[in-house]
């Protein structure tokens, strides 16, 4: 008989705060028991629209008060230590929004403190559950490209909160390095993670460049681009808070000895496209999500219910490689030094 889970969200500042608070309310054994964050009238808004009464500010507060199963945390970046050794000391298991934190020793903290306290830490990606990501993912294990060596990836829009005037878009965590702000965190962190899950080994090296070239808010990146040396393979992630349209791609190309893998849409559809010359392209269809994986709130419960392993892109392990790759990026940034990653062995 499946346990009923009960739920906090604690910090409502990542903006996919609303899509997980749907999905999570939508599972059937979770309910929705409190929300919490220092701006009050922002968590307010996240509990009325999920019919919850229990609003706080203080997250430890809630910890004490409420009976709470599992966390889900969409603070700012640099918060989300914080909040998991909180939630874990409290017996709680914690589905924490990508990036998984700030800094490579702050995700440290976060795994050895999940095993330390025998809890489960599980790191949400919306690309996990994607369709077509999935089905690239199998051809490239399946060898459907030969010898992958390189994976490319551009994602980008205008900015957080750009329906906003400069000056409150610059008061924003989105804009404030101590936070973890910057388009370099939001959005190379997918290329790393995606090439980390299709390449099945760690990186061994980083450089790249980041500036804010157009925006003057804020003290962060609006642009940044990485170069990340895998065994095998020179991947590249492009991150951009100062493109007002979409340049036609998808999320990321797979590059392979034997062709060229793309996600793609066809006949409403979500796949691949696999092309072996600019005359050989194949549509393949990718596969709708088994019960359990497709959203971070599901894949959590089911994990938890079925004693099933997470899936490789959203397990701690992973995720601490990615962000060791994200802050050895922003080291070489600043020195235009490339920097040697250690073996990962934790």
């Amino acid at each position: 008989m499946a346990k009923d889970y009960r739920l906090a969200i604690v910090g409502v500042q990542h903006s996919h705060v609303g899509s997980l608070a749907k999905w999570a309310g939508e599972l059937p054994n979770v309910t929705i028991v409190a929300v919490a964050d220092p701006d009050r009238e922002r968590a307010q808004a996240v509990a009325d629209k999920n019919g919850v009464d229990a609003v706080y500010e203080d997250h430890e507060k809630l910890l004490s008060e409420q009976d709470v199963d599992i966390v889900l945390c969409c603070s700012e970046n640099s918060r989300h230590l914080t909040v998991t050794q909180s939630a874990m000391a409290a017996g709680c298991h914690v589905l924490v929004e990508k990036p998984m934190a700030a800094s490579f020793q702050g995700a440290l903290d976060m795994l050895l403190c999940a095993r330390k306290a025998d809890r489960t830490l599980m790191v949400n990606w919306p690309s996990a559950w994607n369709v077509s990501f999935r089905k690239m993912a199998l051809l490239v294990h399946e060898g459907a490209v030969g010898k992958v060596f390189c994976i490319r990836s551009r994602y980008g829009h205008g900015g957080p909160d750009r329906g906003l005037p400069p000056e409150e878009r610059g008061a924003r965590w989105w804009y404030n390095e101590a936070l973890g702000g910057g388009a370099l965190l939001d959005f190379c962190c997918y290329g790393v993670n995606l090439s980390r899950w299709f390449l099945g080994v760690s990186p061994t090296a980083v450089t790249g460049m980041a500036d804010r070239l157009v925006h003057d808010f804020g003290d962060v990146e609006d642009n940044a681009i990485l170069l990340v040396r895998y065994p095998d393979a020179i991947c590249s992630f492009e991150a951009t808070w100062s493109q007002p349209a979409g340049d036609g791609l998808n999320g990321p190309v797979v590059f392979g000895s034997e062709g060229t893998l793309l996600a793609a849409t066809q006949d409403g559809r979500e796949g691949v496209l696999l092309k072996r010359s600019n005359e050989d392209i194949q549509f393949i269809p990718g596969e709708d999500p088994a019960s359990g994986h497709r959203s971070g709130p599901e894949h959590l419960v089911h994990c938890l219910e079925t004693g099933e392993p997470l899936f490789t892109p959203v397990t701690p392990e992973v995720n601490l490689e990615v962000i060791a790759v994200l802050q050895a990026g922003e080291s070489a940034a600043r020195t235009g030094q490339a920097v040697q990653l250690p073996p990962f062995e934790v």
